[in-house]
């Protein structure tokens, strides 16, 4: 049998990974020259174990005129003239209700626990060398309020997760990195979760690649390839049509994380996925500083860790379609939050990266088989969390095509 998989960010690649368990001939393909180049490459490197939320939380709603002013240090939105993005964003309010929220982060969590399980065995079987650090993740809180709030999201499931977490003083917190002893920024305390680690995605797709898929003799990859659309009849696809060649295949998965929508609106089928960008940008690791767990700033939303030699520094998200322009003063923010957190922290040998998240209004991925062609599956919309959750999907979606059609379980 052969599958194919459009898309080889980390998304396909574990897809790929638990077909070609199955005996399954897997061709891979994507537009850029390697693959984990976009999404892959551009989030922010957390495996997010024990902290995690989904995007809609109830507290959103007193975000709202900060979000449309411009002024939410988080969620940024550009795109203000878009039919496609209020659909969009209604959808993320309705996720937002108390109940919903609940729901939609007890879901997550199974996935980010069964994931993580997963993630431990292939690094048992293949030792891939990507960085990894189970280092644990400090969230940092400017006041009482906030870090109480912290503490009651922290709760939620905690025990039914087995997650433990260790609520921080202020003193507490600068034990842990003493980097941040003359932080400018107000802290009244942390929440400490030693679940959480972080690795680089890249890397890892690449390794998997060399010392599995392509060993196995059953997987091939075809970069600097453009899926441009699909040939179906009787409800099943007969070829894929891409910019180099007709490609046949008994089933085909889609793993193109936000181009999935637009590849598939010529065959009337919607999927509720808006291309959230992402940025983030690594340097060398400045002199002296020293980072332990990784670092959630939720005063200025900074994300700060140490990925092998290289610092990386992330923060917030912007809604401006596939606009790929991240603007000047955003990155200037960037630094300065950080040199809020470490004064005197100086930045050299910066490259800024980004990519486009999927991001669905419930936050959840989408794996499923097509309710319209019958040898078409997706493997998608995993907003923030696709390193994360990447091992699960790829594995339930590989169960859902073994089982129809009967291969090896």
């Amino acid at each position: 049998m052969h599958i194919v998989i459009v898309g080889a960010g980390i998304v396909g690649t574990m897809t790929a990974y638990y077909l070609v368990q199955k005996g399954v001939q897997v061709t891979m393909i994507d537009r850029h020259e390697k693959a984990g180049t976009a999404a892959s490459r551009a989030n922010a490197s957390l495996l997010c174990y024990g902290q995690k939320s989904p995007l809609g939380t109830p507290d959103i709603w007193g975000k709202i005129p900060k979000i449309l002013l411009g002024r939410d240090p988080r969620i940024k939105i550009h795109q203000y003239f878009s039919p496609t993005l209020y659909f969009w964003l209604a959808g993320l309010l309705k996720n937002s209700s108390s109940d919903r929220y609940r729901l939609n982060y007890l879901y997550l969590s199974e996935l980010v626990e069964a994931s993580r399980e997963l993630l431990e065995e292939i690094i048992e079987k293949h030792n891939p060398s990507f960085d990894h650090r189970r280092n644990g993740r400090l969230n940092l809180y400017p006041d009482a309020a906030a870090l109480e709030k912290g503490k009651l999201h922290n709760s939620l499931f905690a025990e039914r997760f087995d997650i433990d977490f260790s609520v921080l003083s202020a003193e507490q917190c600068i034990e842990k990195i003493p980097s941040m002893k003359d932080r400018k920024a107000p802290l009244a305390g942390g929440i400490f979760t030693p679940l959480d680690a972080s690795g680089n995605c890249e890397k890892f797709i690449d390794d998997i690649i060399e010392k599995y898929l392509i060993p196995s003799g059953l997987f091939h990859f075809m970069p600097e390839t453009n899926a441009q659309r699909i040939v179906a009849k009787n409800g099943a696809i007969e070829g894929l049509i891409t910019d180099k060649d007709v490609i046949v295949a008994d089933h085909f998965v889609l793993c193109n994380g936000a181009w999935a929508p637009e590849f598939l609106k010529p065959y009337q089928i919607y999927l509720p996925i808006y291309p959230v960008k992402g940025y983030h940008i690594q340097c060398d690791m400045p002199d002296g500083l020293s980072i332990g767990p990784n670092i959630m700033d939720t005063y200025s939303n900074l994300v700060a860790m140490q990925l092998g030699d290289r610092l990386k520094l992330s923060t917030g998200f912007i809604f401006n379609g596939f606009n790929d322009d991240v603007p000047k003063k955003y990155l200037i923010n960037l630094k300065a939050a950080a040199q809020e957190v470490f004064p005197g922290l100086s930045l050299k040998n910066i490259v800024v990266n980004k990519g486009f998240r999927p991001y669905t209004p419930d936050s959840l991925p989408i794996v499923k088989p097509s309710q319209k062609i019958r040898n078409l599956s997706y493997n998608l919309g995993h907003s923030m969390l696709g390193w994360t959750l990447a091992p699960a999907t790829g594995k339930q979606c590989a169960e859902q095509i073994a089982h129809f059609y009967g291969l090896k379980q």
